[in-house]
């Protein structure tokens, strides 16, 4: 079974690669990785996305577009995978079987329409082996 960051990551390399965006976390990465055509200062890096430099003109449209590719992935998720083996695929991701603790597991699909209801239930479910 896929993962969500299956269905992720080539949907936010393509937006990156559209946008000329890309992850850098150190000076040389940043110099090794910019357009050398453009200075330095029309380049930021976004809030929340740690590591993502972008051209300061094109922030609003990226956040934009990775908000709807994460949107997209998920629902790709469901539809191949199915709401019960989501949450399955995620309270064992969690290892919340051995712990009883499913609150990583409700954090994890908090961008999905699970409820918190509904990983209780299956929790349940599968401590009792079914």
């Amino acid at each position: 079974m896929k993962y969500l960051t299956d269905y992720l990551n080539p949907l936010v390399s393509d937006v990156l690669d559209t946008y000329g965006a890309f992850f850098a976390f150190s000076d040389r990465s940043f110099e090794e990785q910019r357009d050398t055509e453009r200075p330095k200062e029309d380049y930021c890096t976004v809030r929340g996305y740690p590591g993502l430099v972008v051209l300061k003109d094109t922030v609003d449209e990226i956040v934009s577009q990775l908000r709807k590719v994460y949107a997209d992935a998920i629902q790709q998720d469901i539809t191949e995978n199915g709401k019960e083996a989501v949450i399955r695929r995620e309270l064992n991701n969690h290892e919340a079987m051995c712990t009883m603790d499913p609150t990583d597991t409700i954090a994890a699909l908090a961008g999905y329409d699970i409820t918190e209801e509904e990983v209780l239930n299956m929790l349940k479910t599968m401590k009792a082996g079914e």
